[in-house]
């Protein structure tokens, strides 16, 4: 069934009984479509790579930047720069020729989920979004593909498999519009890097597991470990079906939000007061997000109102909390504050 050389690239795994030809026969017909190259993606590609996961598609539309390297082990400096998904599936290939890898260096959107979803067995989220989660989510159910849910928080991070066998979603445990407004991404809240190589090892457990059909393979909760006080407790939920109301809102790409003649739009900042980077190439009123509930009267409610923040999460959350409202005229700008002057840079 296999060639020598891969007998003896996979021969530590192919010993455990659970694998052995058969479980890795399946392992080398598995697509698996990863999305986000950073923190958790970085060792999960390391992972799913060397275990011989024969088909993996990289998305991520960012660049590597100097304050990734502490966590995301897939790089190197002298990538800086460069496309993660690209400089990604240049070094898992040199770990691994064997296998079939393709770079998507796009932002995931509702423009391409149904696309890069439908042509892969199981979707591994590994994302810094809170909006990119909810429309993973969307689209796996929609497609019925089991999703790989994966997060981190500073000291915390959670897993799990969604979406199995008529089992949970990821918003049977996390609701939206659920009046919280607190979100937001390790950018922004900073990250140990060892909780990254966790969780995403928790992660490329499952996947694997998953393609190899281990029986006791769980599907109704989410991991939630801790590593100030090396707990981990477990989250149970049951399904419920969802409208997806949330994720449908509107937005606005980086590249369209630079392109607009800011003169006469109304754009809510939702960071901290001086929070970096201050942008001057538009006005905006700063209301940080733990202040929109305090301070709606400051909201229009007519006309486009374009909600902001560092990277489009804590943007995505004021949204959610300000439809529940009764809100209808908000646009997200994806990408924040860093998305708009990483255009300018390109446009300069």
């Amino acid at each position: 069934m296999f060639e020598e050389k891969d007998i003896e690239r996979y021969s530590r795994q192919l010993l455990l009984p659970e694998i052995g030809p058969s479980g890795q026969d399946r392992l080398s017909r598995a697509r698996v479509l990863v999305i986000g190259a950073g923190g958790l993606g970085s060792p999960l590609l390391f992972y799913l790579s060397g275990s011989g996961i024969g088909n993996i598609t990289v998305v991520d539309h960012d660049s590597v930047h100097i304050s990734n390297l502490h966590r995301q082990t897939l790089y190197r400096t002298d990538q800086v720069d460069q496309l993660k998904a690209e400089a990604a599936v240049s070094n898992l290939h040199k770990l691994n020729p064997e296998i079939k890898l393709a770079a998507v260096p796009e932002r995931f959107t509702r423009d391409n989920a149904a696309d890069l979803i439908k042509t892969h067995d199981l979707v591994v989220d590994c994302s810094d979004s809170i909006e990119t989660r909810y429309l993973i989510d969307e689209f796996c159910v929609l497609l019925n593909k089991p999703l790989v849910f994966g997060a981190i928080h500073r000291y915390e991070g959670q897993f799990g498999l969604l979406n199995h066998r008529s089992g949970p979603t990821y918003r049977c445990f996390f609701p939206e519009n659920n009046g919280k407004i607190d979100q937001q991404t390790c950018a922004e809240t900073g990250v140990l890097g060892p909780l990254c190589g966790l969780i995403a090892s928790f992660q490329a457990d499952l996947v694997i597991r998953y393609f190899i059909e281990d029986p006791e393979l769980p599907n109704n909760e989410i991991g939630v470990l801790t590593t100030r006080n090396y707990s981990l407790h477990i989250l149970k939920a049951t399904r419920k079906e969802h409208s997806y109301t949330s994720s449908c809102m509107k937005r606005i790409s980086p590249q369209d939000f630079y392109a607009l003649d800011k003169t006469e739009l109304t754009i809510i900042d939702v960071r901290e007061e001086d929070e970096e980077p201050i942008v001057s190439d538009y006005e905006r009123k700063l209301i940080p997000l733990n202040e929109i509930p305090h301070r709606l009267d400051e909201i229009p409610q007519s006309g486009d109102v374009y909600v902001i923040c560092a990277s489009g999460s804590r943007s995505q959350s004021a949204i959610d909390f300000l439809s529940s409202k009764g809100y209808q005229n908000l646009i997200n700008v994806d990408g924040g504050t860093y998305g708009f002057i990483q255009q300018k840079e390109r446009n300069a």
